[in-house]
């Protein structure tokens, strides 16, 4: 019944969302010994954790290397490592993701238009943030984007955000189906009883064949 209840949901993981929710219960956290990225940044009413980004109601969007936000046109621009996220500023809806030619460093505003700064170039976009130009130097009066950490007060609020991210409902089903969430004692229990059920059905299949036997010859 353990394997069933446990495996049966993982034949349907897709279909029941297992990857996308989350176990936030500390004890369960505690017992594989999660713990949170020590830092919290803040730019443009965005935090990033590691790489998800929170606003001031919960998680937001997953984003790697968070080098900043600016708002411009009413359209919130998040800046990471290697692509810019474009949010609707009022209810951060997500509306597109675009791969950045290399690294971003920093991002700014510029006359009411966007300039990220790359390795080696500038990026300018046109009003629309549809178009960009590259320069080699940023033009003059560029506001780039503060990108702060939060005091330690405030950074924890966040990283327990992203701790009770930490864990999927797909991965703790697959542990508790193998045994893994006990250690090795779990495993080798799991494997016992795995071994032991082969052991009865072919037993059973042997009992039955020979009584099937016994009943045909009388």
């Amino acid at each position: 019944m353990y394997l069933v209840a446990t495996g049966l949901p993982l034949q349907y993981a897709s279909e029941l969302h297992l990857g996308n929710r989350h176990i936030s219960w500390a004890p369960v956290l505690d017992w594989y010994g999660l713990q949170p990225p020590e830092s919290a940044r803040r730019s443009g009413g965005l935090t990033a954790v590691g790489d998800a980004i929170f606003d001031r109601e919960g998680f937001v969007v997953t984003l790697a290397g968070f080098k900043g936000a600016v708002s411009v046109n009413g359209i919130l621009v998040a800046a990471g490592q290697d692509e810019l996220v474009l949010f609707q500023h009022e209810t951060l809806e997500l509306l597109e993701r675009w791969p950045l030619p290399s690294p971003a460093q920093a991002i700014g505003t510029w006359q009411n238009t966007v300039v990220l700064q790359t390795g080696q170039a500038y990026l300018l976009a046109d009003a629309d943030l549809v178009n960009w130009r590259t320069e080699t130097e940023p033009p003059a009066g560029v506001a780039w984007a503060p990108v702060k950490n939060l005091p330690a007060s405030q950074a924890a609020i966040f990283r327990s955000l992203y701790r009770q991210r930490m864990l999927t409902l797909e991965r703790a089903l697959q542990d508790l189906h193998s045994g893994r969430f006990f250690g090795w004692v779990g495993m080798v229990i799991v494997d016992a009883a795995s071994i032991l059920l082969v052991f009865l059905a072919v037993s059973g299949l042997v009992m039955w064949t020979r009584y099937s036997t016994s009943r045909s010859r009388r």
